[in-house]
């Protein structure tokens, strides 16, 4: 602590309150991001299914490409992750053993792109399941 008579006045600088001011812009920001996300996720489902039933997978609107993005994850079945493991190292895809759930579900991937280019074998498929997440993305045209 200072003594008496020592102490140093801070002076408010221009820097300061530009700070504080963006701090705030960017909470109505984000605040106003979450809105948007929350109506666009209140829309996807919807046209998912208007581009199902228009067998369409793409539709550019102003110059900005909206298209149906799928990608499928493979997770150990039921949780059994011990399973899984025995798995793949009976199948001899040892390189999967120390998996992670991007790795191996690029192995899935690339077997359902190319049917011929990898068969994956019976007891790691039943090891695993796959979802696969169908959403929206957009893209802006050149």
């Amino acid at each position: 602590m200072n003594e008496p008579g020592t102490e140093r006045r801070y002076v408010e600088l221009g820097t300061e309150r530009q700070y504080v001011q963006l701090a705030s812009q960017k909470r109505e920001l984000k605040a106003e991001l979450s809105r948007v996300t929350d109506q666009m996720a209140g829309l996807e489902e919807e046209i998912l299914e208007l581009f199902e039933r228009a067998g369409v997978d793409r539709l550019t609107i102003n110059g900005t490409t909206l298209y149906v993005h799928r990608q499928l994850w493979a997770h150990a079945k039921d949780g059994d992750k011990p399973r899984a493991v025995a798995a793949l190292q009976a199948a001899g895809m040892d390189e999967f053993v120390t998996f992670n759930t991007q790795s191996v579900s690029a192995l899935f991937r690339e077997a359902d792109r190319d049917k011929d280019a990898m068969i994956i074998p019976a007891e790691v498929r039943n090891a695993f399941e796959t979802t696969e997440n169908v959403g929206l993305r957009t893209r802006k045209g050149s």
